[in-house]
């Protein structure tokens, strides 16, 4: 009888242990989300208190991926929702807009096309907004060609405006 009673406790024992293991683990994936929900509240904060709001780093970061589906919807260029990038920033998210195609970095996006857009486009994208960067210079250098194929873009509203830009010109 003494042996049964040894088993219960010691399987009373193993439940709780099996219970406190699972709590644990929900308690990890709640602290885990709420950081999430932090980040991505603090980021919608800044961008609805001011223009000049840069991206934050995304480099090294985990749970980016929602943030980054958020920066491009804001934007209003297409998820693609694909192959693991393998530069500065690890995420699987991407956007598409055309033949654009948007790769997020370290506090930037990086925008190229093998088509690029016309000069004066360009042109008027270049003179109202100085958080796009042509070919990437950070010297805010005017477009120097035909077309302009790469640009680095560092603020919520600069990127929108090259959504804007390149829709434009696809019209």
């Amino acid at each position: 009888m003494i042996e049964k009673y040894i088993f219960y406790d010691a399987l009373a024992e193993a439940k709780k242990e099996d219970c406190r293991f699972h709590a644990e683990s929900r308690i990890k994936d709640l602290l885990k989300e709420n950081v999430r929900l932090k980040r991505e509240n603090n980021f919608l904060q800044q961008l609805l208190n001011c223009e000049k709001t840069f991206f934050p780093n995304a480099a090294h970061l985990e749970l980016i991926n929602h943030q980054l589906e958020i920066e491009l919807t804001l934007a209003g260029i297409p998820i693609v929702d694909g192959y693991e990038t393998t530069g500065e920033v690890k995420t699987h998210i991407t956007g598409k807009l055309y033949d654009w195609e948007f790769l997020r970095a370290w506090i930037y996006w990086v925008a190229f096309s093998k088509k690029g857009l016309p000069r004066a486009i360009a042109d008027k994208l270049f003179i109202t907004d100085k958080s796009i960067r042509v070919d990437g210079d950070c010297r805010h250098i005017s477009p120097q060609d035909e077309f302009t194929k790469l640009y680095h873009i560092d603020t919520p509203l600069g990127l929108k405006a090259l959504a804007d830009a390149i829709k434009e010109a696809n019209k």
